[in-house]
């Protein structure tokens, strides 16, 4: 192992081994010298065993780690990584993603351009669809995706602007520093749609004077998959988009339950019945009304109890 990396690249995988062997090598690939990064894969599979010979093929590869974290949860993965890492900074990919040879280089970039205070850097994330995109899914519904395209401008982002979990690197100081990753939060197994991990860090190191800068270059690609594209999971999606607010930021969600509490005695309860069978049984053409209405109605279920 390099004794000083400048960037620690950590892929997080969960019972994927067909898919992230593209992310590994697309990793392996990268344009910078190797003694100036390692990869670290932590891999969260149920079969360690499994876990263990996949892994194995890597043995040998210089500054390359793979290990098996037997706790499941992608914040907890993502903090085992951050641990492990020698270098100061840690740059995240998700498992079904992957990065073009300049990814890395170009993250250093935004770090070297904004100075110390640039806490966190990430790029854009442009989605592959494996089979065709959904006609309904209009561009407000994206970023249910993970889809991120902020322009191309080398910037500063506004408080109101993300970056998404697949394409995000940090300071290890500054992850510390906010906590890690909350392991309340984030996925857990194929079940669990919990987010907000990365959002309540990005918060974090605001609040302490630290930038979170996008950079155009550092692109990756997303593979969608087909599972995604149906409009049952996308009403999971904004379902457990509810229960992450509710969790992470308890009193925010409160007053939003109020709000749509006074929105919803608007309409009958005959109405609302009418329309919530309506849209549980819709297979198709969903829209960011409905999705709205969803989210709205777990909220009140959440904090209000009615």
């Amino acid at each position: 192992m390099a004794n000083n990396p400048a960037l620690s690249a950590v892929i997080c995988t969960h019972n994927r081994h067909k898919s992230v062997s593209a992310t590994i090598n697309s990793v392996l690939a990268q344009d910078i010298d190797r003694q100036d990064f390692e990869i670290i894969v932590v891999d969260n599979s149920t079969d360690a065993g499994q876990a263990r010979q996949f892994g194995g093929q890597y043995d040998g590869i210089e500054n390359f780690r793979y290990v098996h974290e037997p706790v499941p949860g992608l914040s907890n993965a993502r903090n085992v990584g951050a641990h492990l890492a020698l270098a100061p900074i840690v740059a995240y990919l998700d498992d079904d993603a992957v990065a073009p040879p300049q990814w890395l280089r170009e993250l250093s970039l935004g770090y070297q351009k904004f100075g110390d205070r640039a806490a966190i850097v990430g790029g854009p994330v442009e989605p592959v669809w494996v089979t065709p995109r959904p006609n309904w899914l209009t561009s407000d519904l994206e970023g249910f995706f993970s889809i991120v395209d902020h322009g191309g401008e080398i910037r500063e982002l506004l408080p109101h602007e993300w970056l998404a979990g697949c394409n995000y690197s940090i300071r290890r100081d500054w992850l510390f520093a906010a906590g890690g990753f909350s392991t309340e939060l984030g996925r857990k197994g194929a079940l669990s749609l919990l987010s907000n991990e990365e959002t309540l860090v990005s918060e974090s190191v605001r609040a302490r004077g630290g930038k979170v800068v996008y950079v155009p270059a550092a692109s990756v690609k997303h593979y969608i998959d087909p599972s995604r594209t149906s409009a049952d999971w996308l009403k999971r999606r904004m379902a457990w988009q509810a229960v992450s607010d509710v969790l992470s930021r308890p009193q925010e969600s409160l007053r939003r339950a109020e709000i749509a509490s006074y929105r919803f005695r608007r309409y009958s309860r005959l109405g609302r019945a009418i329309f919530f069978a309506n849209l549980l049984r819709r297979r198709e053409n969903i829209t960011s009304i409905d999705l709205d209405r969803i989210y709205h109605a777990i909220l009140i279920l959440l904090c209000r109890g009615s």
